[in-house]
């Protein structure tokens, strides 16, 4: 099994469980076939485990985290350069405290931060952060190709802050970044968000960089506006295009049939 077998959108939990255990994809190549329940699961047991073992000193920095001032404690983040240690620091603060000290780390830092931190903790912890220091965040982990935890945004951040990242972020990034989206509700929000004079530069874009399959899950969901607007486009950029985004669409609506 490749890696691009597993990077699909029903396979969102081998990558984060990669990442979790900081080692390729590819690796995980055997615990391909479990369930994502199973896979989900095994992943908090491994960041459960990863946390225990550095539990004693962060529990120590928030006992003080009381009388030491926001500043004080974004610097030592910051210092520090660990975005496990961050992160891991950020969930045993009060929310008000975590954020302020978000608030105050460089883009580059935070961006490592929302990596480490869980979905639920994005919505809670960068959700609470200005919409221009998310942006810049979404803008960092593009250049980072880390299309994972902009997948992970996408799904947990407000719809409104979401657009305005999506309006910062080139064609390749929105392609790839659907396509980790696992939520197809979620990714038909996506579709919706995307301006129709946008879609010639990212049908320019799968065909540029070899993305058929990345794209295919949002290309099954456009309207007919968009769907037009992709078919004129893959027809200009010559036959062979043409011929790829046919078949996807063919498969996309043989799979909704099915």
């Amino acid at each position: 099994m490749s890696a691009a077998e597993i990077v699909k959108p029903d396979r969102v939990e081998m990558i984060l469980l990669a990442r979790t255990l900081c080692v390729p994809v590819e690796r995980l190549a055997y615990l391909a076939d479990l369930p994502d329940e199973e896979l989900r699961a095994f992943r908090k047991q491994v960041s459960k485990a990863l946390f225990d073992a550095n539990s004693h000193g962060i529990a120590r920095l928030a006992r003080v985290s009381g009388i030491v001032p926001v500043a004080v404690m974004a610097n030592v983040a910051q210092r520090s350069r660990s975005a496990l240690f961050v992160a891991s620091f950020a969930r045993v603060l009060d929310l008000s405290k975590a954020v302020g000290v978000a608030q105050r780390l460089r883009p580059p830092l935070l961006a490592e931060v929302a990596a480490e931190l869980d979905p639920a903790e994005v919505r809670t912890i960068v959700g609470a952060l200005p919409p221009a220091l998310i942006v810049n965040v979404a803008v960092e982990l593009q250049a980072r190709a880390d299309w994972m935890t902009l997948a992970n945004m996408v799904g947990h951040l407000p719809w409104e802050t979401v657009a305005r990242a999506l309006a910062e972020l080139g064609d390749v990034a929105l392609v790839q970044t659907s396509n980790l989206v696992g939520d197809a509700a979620l990714r038909n929000l996506l579709v919706e968000l995307t301006p129709v004079e946008r879609i010639a530069g990212l049908v320019a874009a799968v065909a540029e960089h070899n993305l058929w399959t990345e794209a295919a899950a949002a290309i099954g969901h456009l309207p007919e506006d968009k769907l037009l607007a992709a078919t004129k486009a893959a027809a200009a950029l010559g036959p062979s295009e043409h011929a790829s985004f046919a078949a996807l669409i063919a498969n996309a609506r043989n799979e909704q049939e099915s």
